[in-house]
């Protein structure tokens, strides 16, 4: 059976499409039934439908990217500036909550011990980044003694 000289039909109730059958090919339409074209009008039509949606979508996107593009939005690049603190244990939450306040963040942090004179000492070594934007300025850390 040719494809492209298939009528398709619609039945009222379920609004579902399926081929006419030849036997069902009369002039009149059948009972309950509409005929809407043939096989090829109805993939034609899906085809078209598909295509708008990609279209539409595609002005979107391009759309929202040249929207990017004049506000400079895509253009900057975020720019950061560095620290680095170590307090003594007996002052780091405080710390934390300083530096944090003041718009640092911690990009890294270790453990270290150090041996000074036969004294063993530790603290959290910490990288620390804000946005340079951030006027703020850190304060320096008071070296333990």
């Amino acid at each position: 059976m040719d494809d492209r000289l298939e009528d398709i039909i619609v039945t009222p109730d379920t609004g579902s499409l399926a081929p006419l059958s030849t036997a069902e090919r009369a002039p009149a339409e059948p009972a309950g039934r509409t005929i809407v074209g043939t096989r090829a009008d109805a993939q034609l039509k899906t085809l078209i439908r598909i295509g708008g949606l990609i279209l539409l979508v595609s002005v979107l996107l391009l759309s929202a990217q040249a929207w990017q593009l004049f506000k400079g939005v895509a253009s900057q690049r975020q720019r950061w500036e560095y620290a680095i603190e170590a307090p003594p244990d007996d002052e780091l939450q405080k710390r934390l909550q300083t530096i944090g306040a003041a718009g640092w963040e911690i990009v890294s942090a270790r453990r270290a011990t150090s041996n000074i004179d036969g004294k063993s000492t530790a603290a959290y070594e910490m990288i620390l980044r804000r946005p340079l934007e951030i006027t703020d300025v850190l304060p320096v850390p008071v070296p333990a003694r």
